[in-house]
């Protein structure tokens, strides 16, 4: 009998709870290779002789203490952001109940490569009211996608519309208003890293500016003699147009300005979009013409000027071929 009072009190002592900081389980191991850039982070806490309250945890030399979740017997971690590569350090600082400072401190390594291989908008010039920004970000496939403009605008939702490539979209509204945002495109993977990989130029909208966008032609183009304007303004709204000419004769410049205000109403659609098939009254050699248009809501106001040049392209004369010359 007093043996198995021996061995039953070995027992006892032996499955007791401690806390010792040599003896605790962490994830991710040390000196593992992670592939996830966001990987959970955790330790098991060794029993109930812990004291929570002191629990101090770094990462990298960041205090994150305040994002985990600390219980009696395990803390988790998980990072908000992707973790940089290469190594990456973890100390947990903390006291048992009996006062005894207590610490454990290993390091783990990121070794992943960004899962987006490009991404890329549609946007060349500031982005007006209902006007559509598409975002198309191509990485890997299976995985959920999301962009950014700046910090103005977070996780728009894209989809996947074929394997690696996402599309998604924002139709700008008349009280957006952000300058030289970047887009930035964002993915999860089904192990749950993030990766992210911004947009080689930025986002400019205006929509709470009433102006007008002259779209086609572009300033200073070559035009046929027949051509058409578009442009795009505040929807239901009128659009005045005035041109002038220039154009050489025998070395001096002649010309008629175009003047603001004048000229022909064209009406804009609900979509804000409006057009105007235009022309150069003769083909003269060097001839251009000075175009601009000016925006007026129903109240009067008036928008910003949006003015172009264009240049008529004329027909070379073909040369004769040598036969007939004489």
């Amino acid at each position: 009998m007093k043996k198995i009072g021996i061995l039953f009190l070995l027992i006892i002592i032996s499955i007791t709870p401690v806390c010792h900081a040599d003896f605790f389980l962490h994830s991710p191991m040390e000196g593992a290779k992670v592939e996830n850039n966001r990987p959970e982070i955790s330790l098991s806490l060794g029993g109930k002789n812990c004291d929570i309250s002191t629990i101090k945890i770094l990462v990298n030399d960041q205090d994150v203490t305040n994002k985990a979740v600390i219980t009696p017997g395990f803390i988790i971690y998980k990072p908000d952001a992707p973790l940089p590569e290469g190594r990456n350090t973890v100390n947990i600082i903390f006291k048992s109940k009996k006062g005894k400072n207590l610490a454990k401190k290993w390091s783990f390594y990121i070794s992943s490569k960004n899962r987006i291989d490009s991404v890329r908008h549609d946007a060349k010039n500031d982005l007006m009211v209902k006007e559509k920004l598409k975002v198309t970000l191509i990485g890997e496939p299976l995985a959920r996608a999301s962009f950014d403009i700046g910090r103005w605008k977070r996780n728009i939702p894209m989809k996947e519309v074929s394997p690696g490539i996402y599309e998604g979209f924002y139709e700008v509204s008349p009280t957006d208003n952000v300058s030289d945002a970047k887009i930035t495109g964002k993915l999860r993977t089904k192990v749950g890293g993030v990766y992210e990989k911004t947009a080689n130029t930025p986002v400019t909208i205006n929509a709470q500016f009433f102006r007008v966008k002259i779209l086609e032609p572009k300033n200073n183009a070559y035009v046929t003699q027949v051509f058409t304007l578009k442009g795009r303004t505040t929807p239901n709204t009128l659009v005045k147009i005035s041109m002038g000419l220039a154009f050489n004769v025998g070395g001096d410049a002649l010309s008629a300005p175009a003047k603001p205000g004048g000229g022909v109403d064209v009406d804009v659609d609900e979509t804000g979009f409006f057009q105007l098939d235009m022309g150069f009254p003769i083909a003269v050699k060097g001839m251009k013409m000075a175009i601009s248009c000016q925006a007026i809501d129903r109240k009067g106001k008036r928008s910003f000027i949006d003015t172009i040049t264009v240049y008529l392209k004329t027909k070379k004369k073909e040369s004769k071929p040598d036969s007939q010359k004489k």
